[in-house]
């Protein structure tokens, strides 16, 4: 079973995570939201290595911990997409079941890129 993005129905972005963030800057603009930003595109690929990693070596743990961390970090800018994905490899990782996690991977490195693409435009609005 291959992850096809077009197959996912939830929305890649939820803004309303982001005006969460706004609304925690002191100045009402978006600097914090730009550090935040920061730290994450500069993480997860990190986490997305990990996951390979762990992968390709069969720790189901390591997968499940950069699949945690990723989801939530996700989850937290409003990523939606790329956070239920993670959820859904998370899940599979807890298990055990390594294959289906190898299913998803590739949906969450494109989701990644689209999220960051995403996220990036809405601080340039």
């Amino acid at each position: 079973m291959t992850t096809n993005l077009s197959q996912i129905e939830t929305p890649l972005l939820d803004e309303s995570a982001l005006d969460a963030i706004r609304a925690l800057d002191d100045d009402g603009g978006d600097s914090l939201l730009q550090e935040i930003l920061a730290v994450y595109i500069a993480s997860c690929p990190d986490l997305l290595a990990q996951m390979d990693e762990g992968l390709a070596t069969g720790d189901a743990d390591k997968v499940r911990m950069a699949t945690h961390t990723l989801k939530s970090s996700s989850a937290n800018l409003g990523a939606q997409r790329l956070a239920d994905l993670c959820r859904r490899a998370e899940t599979a990782a807890r298990s055990g079941d390594l294959a289906t996690v190898k299913e998803l991977a590739s949906g969450i490195a494109q989701a990644y890129k689209l999220s960051c693409e995403a996220l990036t435009r809405t601080l340039d609005r």
